[in-house]
């Protein structure tokens, strides 16, 4: 029983993991475009940073994903 549990808790951290990982790894495009795309004088008037992190470029991400994911479905 024991066992079984420990198979299930694991599998969830697994996962947990993997989309963590993922996240991250989608997040670099969005760092670099700011990073590299912007100048660090509009960085810093807008957001009072010189540089992106990667933690900010993954809220950011997340933000944008929020703001304008589309939720029109068509159905035939």
């Amino acid at each position: 029983m024991f066992e079984k549990l420990a198979t299930v808790i694991g599998g969830i951290v697994l996962i947990i993991l993997a989309i963590a990982g993922v996240s991250i790894v989608m997040a670099y495009p969005v760092k670099w475009l700011v990073n590299y795309l912007f100048t660090p004088g509009v960085l810093m008037a807008v957001f009072g940073v010189t540089k992106f992190s990667i933690w900010r470029a993954l809220w950011l991400s997340v933000l944008c994903g929020l703001l304008f994911k589309s939720t029109v479905s068509s159905s035939k």
